[in-house]
């Protein structure tokens, strides 16, 4: 059996080369060297390309902003229509009506200048190299930059019109509806920018300086999807400033504060709800509110469980499930801990509690 020596080199150093552990040699500075001349050669390189494919992806440019801006058109009322629209009232909903109208502009005249953009020119490589746009036969880009300001102005004007009713007619306090209004009405940002970007597009079509006058209209173009994704996300930030502690404070939000169940019950409305008691309000509305803060878990005292359950008692089937748990909790020295379940006061089980169960 061969023997090894474990205080030595693992293998003998090539020829010439003597091994040192304590102050090995290295060729760092060669490494990384060679990496950094790879990575500067390659980056040059993928640069060089860019700049040779420069006037085909500024073409692009104009397709994806077309997208773009249609799809946050048609997502912005679509993700509205879902807090202002309950299940199953779809078709009774102006607001739904007016989103499907979003919708339904938005998309078909998105195909529509998607067509025009890709064949406006011929030959194709007229739309991009104005070396040959003399000879080639281009349709006018005009009427098209007109009616695409004035679809995109209509549809803000829609969706900044929208939920402004529904707000009105919330069970809110002013101030609750004037901080709702604020959130759902920035889209009169996007109103600005659309009408002044429509305003540089009629401007654009009578001066022969394309150029000049075309950077206010590339600016409002920019503004105008910028504002249409400060609209989309706006809904969530109220909250986001909410569950930060720093942003709650710098914006003079109340902390989280312990409720009553009798407060709570004056800010509820449930739906099909009954009973006499001054908590449960019968509503046949499809919508639901309940306080800012969520659903407060109270402490209950021991003195006040079988008061509860009294109360609970009076109920009828009509308010819900009612389940009653008597648990005794017993040891024995000589055992293991046992739990044995009493049997259920509730009418729907009559079977045999199991030993070592807990039963609702």
């Amino acid at each position: 059996m061969a023997s090894y020596n474990l205080s030595g080199p693992a293998m003998t150093p090539p020829d010439g080369e003597t091994a040192d552990f304590d102050n090995p040699p290295n060729n760092n500075s060669l490494a990384l060297g060679a990496f950094m001349l790879m990575f500067v050669v390659s980056t040059l390189c993928v640069a060089i390309r860019i700049y040779a494919k420069l006037y085909i992806y500024v073409f692009l440019f104009g397709v994806f902003y077309s997208i773009a801006l249609a799809m946050l058109k048609v997502s912005i009322p679509l993700e509205w229509s879902r807090l202002f629209v309950p299940p199953g009232t779809r078709l009774k909903s102006y607001f739904w009506w007016g989103t499907m109208i979003v919708v339904a502009l938005q998309s078909s005249f998105l195909i529509v200048i998607l067509v025009l953009l890709n064949v406006q020119c011929i030959p194709h490589a007229a739309i991009w190299d104005v070396t040959i746009q003399s000879t080639a036969k281009c349709i006018s880009l005009t009427i098209l930059q007109k009616l695409s300001a004035s679809v995109h102005l209509a549809s803000d004007i829609v969706i900044f019109l929208l939920p402004q009713k529904i707000i009105y007619d919330l069970n809110l306090t002013i101030q609750k509806k004037l901080g709702l209004g604020v959130v759902f009405s920035l889209g009169a940002l996007a109103i600005v920018c659309s009408v002044f970007r429509l305003y540089d597009t009629l401007k654009l079509a009578t001066e022969v300086d394309i150029l000049y006058f075309t950077g206010p209209v590339l600016l409002w173009c920019t503004a105008e999807i910028t504002c249409g994704f400060f609209v989309a996300c706006a809904p969530i930030l109220p909250r986001v400033v909410k569950e930060i502690p720093g942003l709650r404070n710098m914006f003079g939000g109340r902390s989280t504060r312990p409720h009553s169940s009798a407060g709570f019950g004056r800010n509820l409305k449930t739906i099909g709800g009954g009973g006499t008691g001054p908590h449960r309000v019968r509503n046949t509305d499809p919508y639901s509110q309940i306080d800012d803060d969520g659903v407060p878990l109270d402490e209950l005292k021991a003195s006040e469980s079988t008061e509860h359950l009294g109360k609970a008692a009076q109920l009828g089937r009509s308010d819900g499930i009612i389940c009653t748990t008597q648990i005794e909790v017993t040891r024995d020295d000589d055992s293991s801990n046992n739990v044995a379940v009493r049997g259920s006061t509730s009418p729907w089980e009559q079977a045999d509690a199991v030993p070592g169960s807990i039963r609702p």
